[in-house]
């Protein structure tokens, strides 16, 4: 629940370290869809103008967007790909914040690597996801048939990242991913990867619609 500060916001915008300032959401633009990383450029203000910009970025963050009654919010948790300070005007300086999933590390690297030993893909998917610090509670990977992923004695990796070569093997292999928010901020997003219809969450939420108000409609 906001707090009595916070009540006629609707965007609210937190950082794991507690020892930070706090900062308003002044704007946001956002992409969120089925087998991609979501994304959201947001630019923040508060009256701190010396933020260790180095702690920023080390910290997890989370992006509520706000119901109207302040009754609920829905989250979007993440890591921080970039954190800069563009600018100051009186006593308040400027942020601008992309709030990406940690999966986003998985593509800053390229690589080459080879995977033997009758692997099944779901069992390399698992490999590459531990290797990048993505286990346990990070991931949910809920298939209707484990076993009827095909054993591959040779599979390879060549000057690929690790975001690419995954998902280019879990099209090929009909897997697709999306990322859950849970309103605890320390548990994180959790990468829910899939190959049924039926095992998708069946929870919903309620969006208003405001058009812009030079269109006509």
């Amino acid at each position: 629940m906001a707090s009595n500060a916070e009540k006629e916001l609707l965007f609210t915008f937190e950082l794991s370290q507690k020892d930070l300032p706090t900062f308003d959401v002044v704007r946001f633009t956002g992409n969120e869809a089925i087998s991609q990383l979501f994304e959201f450029d947001i630019v923040l203000v508060c009256t701190q103008g010396d933020v260790d910009l180095e702690t920023v970025l080390n910290a997890t963050a989370t992006l509520h967007i706000w119901s109207h009654d302040h009754s609920s919010s829905t989250p979007y948790h993440g890591m921080l790909a970039r954190f800069e300070q563009e600018g100051q005007v009186d006593e308040y300086y400027f942020y601008r914040a992309t709030l990406v999933p940690r999966l986003w590390k998985l593509n800053l690297t390229f690589l080459n690597d080879v995977y033997l030993n009758e692997n099944r893909v779901p069992d390399i998917i698992r490999s590459i996801l531990d290797r990048n610090g993505l286990k346990g509670p990070d991931i949910k990977l809920n298939l209707k048939n484990e076993n009827d992923y095909r054993q591959r004695s040779f599979v390879c990796q060549y000057q690929e990242t690790d975001l690419n070569f995954i998902s280019c093997w879990m099209e090929h292999e009909g897997i697709y991913y999306f990322f859950d928010h849970d309103d605890n901020a320390s548990v994180g997003e959790v990468l829910n990867m899939i190959d049924y219809k039926e095992a998708q969450p069946e929870k919903t939420i309620s969006l208003r619609y405001t058009p812009p108000e030079n269109v006509q409609t």
